[in-house]
């Protein structure tokens, strides 16, 4: 596993007319050497399951403008003025949660694509596939998100040779109002 030199904000809360709309991360990219150009902004949904309380999801909804919402992980002046029209669900990208708890603060969580769920949108004009993984605790992240050739079914960029690794930087837990 290789340590992956980016920033991620996945712990800042969208809020939609001033209501926490379910649970909902921002989540930017932006290489370290370019961290005022952030790049691939995407929603991400926590979904509960109502026939079963301890299943989850997470669906995928990418913004409509790409190039406003730049720079929204560390700017909340312009997630609060985000509204539901200008996101959109990214249809086959919904992936099924499982975890593990081992005690106090230590909980793992597995994120993935349903086994043969195509996770594929366009943007600006072009169509782009990808496989869509991650796995969680409390102090770090691993992001299997890769781009797939949609006539080959290889990788193409991300996560190729492992997951990238995040390490928890910044706690934004004081923003939660439950």
């Amino acid at each position: 596993m290789s340590t992956c030199v980016f920033g991620i904000d996945l712990y800042r809360l969208i809020y939609f007319q001033n209501q926490l709309l379910l649970y909902l991360l921002f989540a930017e990219q932006a290489n370290v050497l370019n961290l005022d150009r952030p790049y691939r902004p995407l929603i991400i949904q926590l979904k509960q399951l109502s026939d079963n309380p301890v299943c989850l999801q997470v669906q995928y909804y990418l913004p409509k403008d790409v190039v406003g919402m730049r720079g929204a992980g560390n700017n909340r002046d312009i997630l609060q003025q985000l509204t539901p029209a200008q996101v959109e669900f990214l249809p086959g990208c919904t992936l099924e949660v499982s975890y593990q708890n081992h005690g106090k603060n230590d909980t793992n969580f597995k994120a993935s694509l349903a086994p043969g769920a195509v996770c594929g949108f366009t943007y600006e004009s072009q169509y782009y596939q990808v496989e869509l993984g991650f796995e969680a605790n409390s102090q770090e992240f691993l992001s299997f998100d890769k781009g797939i050739d949609p006539k080959t079914g290889k990788g193409i960029w991300g996560a190729l040779l492992g997951p990238y690794r995040f390490v928890k930087r910044y706690d934004f837990s004081s923003e939660l109002n439950f």
